[in-house]
């Protein structure tokens, strides 16, 4: 009678080898695949916008740093200015037509520059308006510090001097005005392909070990 003995037939050397490459190979597209997709989560573009209207002073607030990294700034403002004068005239006098010049808003935060000769009208006795009506849509990305932190930052101011005439205490301005924040979120913020990402890495270890410990059986007769 034969003898039947069941032989265990350890793999080759080469073919060890060749899957502990194939293995690394695997984990280097698992770990690429995952610092990609973490990296699109924490560098996920946002906006978030504030507006204010009102007579007088607007108050728009800063930018909270723990949404994530400040890109840029952008203002979307409209600024109403009435600007009164005294004005002696004699009866029947048709208002004179005034030259304007000065800012409205400030650098920081949109400021347009007036140089205009405009048509004043009587807004009461002895005293002459002008309207100004300006826009200001700048774009910061450089020196954002200053629109980081807690609470506002102050517009609506202006400054308009019409030569040969002392301005009257009456007067005031109306804005419409808004800011623009955009911003790198933070990972926390979307932390949904964070999360797949470790759920990929995990399975891939898994699935690699698995493969890396399978043995060939070879059955043997003597």
């Amino acid at each position: 009678m034969t003898d039947q003995a069941l032989l265990l037939t350890p793999r080759p050397r080469s073919a060890i080898a060749k899957r502990g490459k194939h293995v690394s190979n695997f984990f280097r597209t698992v770990a690429i695949a995952a610092a990609a997709i973490c990296a699109a989560s924490s560098a996920s573009a946002a906006t978030i916008t504030y507006t204010d209207a009102n007579r007088g002073p607007v108050f728009l607030p800063r930018f909270d740093s723990s949404l994530g990294t400040l890109q840029s700034v952008s203002f979307d403002n409209r600024y109403s200015v009435t600007a009164s004068y005294i004005y002696n005239s004699l009866p029947g006098s048709p208002a004179p037509m005034v030259r304007i010049f000065g800012t409205i808003g400030e650098p920081a935060y949109g400021q347009v520059m007036v140089n205009e000769v405009v048509q004043s009208y009587f807004s009461a006795a002895n005293q002459i308006s002008v309207n100004i009506v300006k826009t200001a849509n700048p774009i910061f990305t450089a020196d954002l510090g200053g629109y980081i932190g807690t609470g506002s930052f102050v517009l609506g101011f202006y400054s308009l001097v019409a030569p040969g005439y002392a301005p009257a205490l009456s007067g005031g301005s109306f804005s419409n005005v808004s800011v623009t924040y955009t911003y790198l979120a933070g990972a926390g913020a979307v932390p949904e392909p964070a999360t797949w990402a470790m759920m990929l890495a995990g399975f891939g270890m898994v699935a690699g070990a698995t493969r890396y410990r399978r043995r060939k059986t070879v059955i043997a007769f003597g």
